[in-house]
């Protein structure tokens, strides 16, 4: 320290006084300086970004969830009730109406019809649903009509009486159990029946009674995710034909008034959906009838029908064909047409044009649905078949009532037809509707 100042000194002396002033000045700042103590540190701040991608395992698809676009609500202006008392009833318990179940109503399980006319007509139909649970039902159900009463009728003969005392009673009871599985629905029904009734005066035959019975089991699948959809019908039926003469003594014989025939029917029905709105099938059916007299042939015939099914909003088509296989009377192999179209012109409105045919099955049945008094016994009837059968209309349904317009020419062998003959039906071997 000693020989910095001697070197100021000698240096001050030598310069003016300003110049003294200053040097002077600067060995005080100089102390100042050393006096604080000088910070050397460097000070840096580094940010490390590092680009990173989301891997998500397993991931196929994510799902983003649009934009949801703010509410907004637009004010109404208030209405105000200008009435003294708006509010004239309040209900007492206004939260029962909101707790209240609604259910639809179940149409009554039975009901009764009663009716009588003019020469001893009587009717009564009756029918009871019994609804044991949700997947079982049994219904019964029983009918009887008839008539009693003097009919005029002309006769040949002088001594005849002018007038014919008529009877006709036909009693049916039947019932019918249904049950639903899982996927499948399964019925079991039979019916009994008789009719009596009187022949006209000098008949062969004074009076008939007719007793048939049947008994049905049916299958359906009712699950409509299954492929492959079906509908099964197995039938069993017998009738009995008992013609009496009065006035002759004799033993009952098929040849003289007695008849017995069973038949077993089969009727099936696979189709699997191409489209909601169309499918493709195969419908069939079979009967095979029996009869206790050995003039009688037991005829059998099997019937298939392929098809495909369009329904849409306009159109509704069914195209396939009917063929047929007949033994025990006579061997035949036939085809008939099953074609249906039908174009929705309007509101409930449908133009439609058909061609048919196939089987028609000649048992006793259908002998006495055409002419209860035919006399044919004697005569084995044989299938009538309907080579085709087309026809061309419209139909329309407005405030439920409908209406049909149509027309059609067909052709059918072995025919049944009723000309009033002496034994009420002929065969027709080709004839023409």
């Amino acid at each position: 320290m000693q020989s910095h100042n001697t070197f100021i000194v000698r240096a001050v002396r030598r310069l003016p006084l300003y110049s003294v002033i200053v040097w002077w000045l600067l060995p005080t700042s100089a102390v100042a300086q050393q006096s604080e103590k000088q910070d050397t540190t460097l000070q840096r701040s580094v940010v490390v970004e590092q680009t990173y991608t989301l891997q998500i395992g397993e991931a196929r698809k994510v799902n983003i969830l649009p934009p949801i676009p703010e509410l907004s609500s637009h004010p109404r202006a208030v209405e105000y009730s200008l009435r003294q008392h708006p509010i004239e009833n309040v209900p007492q318990s206004p939260t029962a109406h909101a707790l209240a179940r609604t259910e639809t109503p179940l149409p009554a399980p039975g009901y009764l019809r009663i009716g009588y006319g003019n020469n001893g007509n009587a009717d009564v139909l009756g029918n009871y649903t019994f609804r044991l649970s949700g997947r079982d039902r049994l219904n019964i159900s029983g009918s009887f009509n008839g008539m009693n009463a003097k009919l005029p009728m002309q006769s040949a003969y002088p001594d005849m009486p002018t007038k014919w005392a008529h009877r006709f009673y036909s009693t049916r009871i039947g019932a019918d159990y249904l049950h639903n599985f899982s996927g499948i629905s399964l019925g079991v029904s039979g019916t009994f029946g008789v009719d009596n009734y009187n022949f006209l005066p000098l008949s062969l035959f004074s009076r008939q009674r007719n007793t048939q019975a049947d008994a049905r089991l049916a299958l359906s699948s009712t699950n409509e995710d299954a492929p492959m959809q079906y509908v099964i019908n197995l039938q069993y039926l017998t009738f009995q034909r008992h013609s009496v003469a009065d006035d002759i003594d004799q033993d009952l014989t098929p040849e003289n008034g007695l008849l017995r025939e069973n038949q077993l029917r089969l009727s099936v029905d696979f189709w699997s959906p191409v489209t909601e709105e169309s499918r493709i099938g195969i419908a069939g059916q079979a009967e095979q009838r029996t009869y206790d007299w050995e003039k009688y042939k037991n005829p059998l015939f099997v019937q298939l029908t392929p098809y495909y099914l369009l329904t849409s909003g306009l159109w509704n088509i069914r195209l396939g064909m009917h063929v047929m296989f007949q033994s025990g009377m006579e061997k035949t192999l036939r085809v008939a047409p099953d074609v249906y179209a039908g174009l929705t012109i309007a509101e409930r409105v449908t133009l439609f044009a058909q061609a048919t045919g196939g089987v028609v099955s000649n048992d006793q049945r259908q002998l006495l649905r055409i002419n209860p008094f035919a006399m044919s016994h004697r005569t084995q009837l044989e299938n009538s078949f309907e080579t085709y059968h087309a026809r061309l209309g419209i139909k329309a349904g407005f405030n439920g009532i409908g209406i049909r317009a149509d027309a059609g020419l067909g052709e059918m062998r072995n025919a049944l037809i009723d000309r009033n003959s002496s034994s009420g039906i002929i065969f027709d071997p080709t004839s023409e509707a």
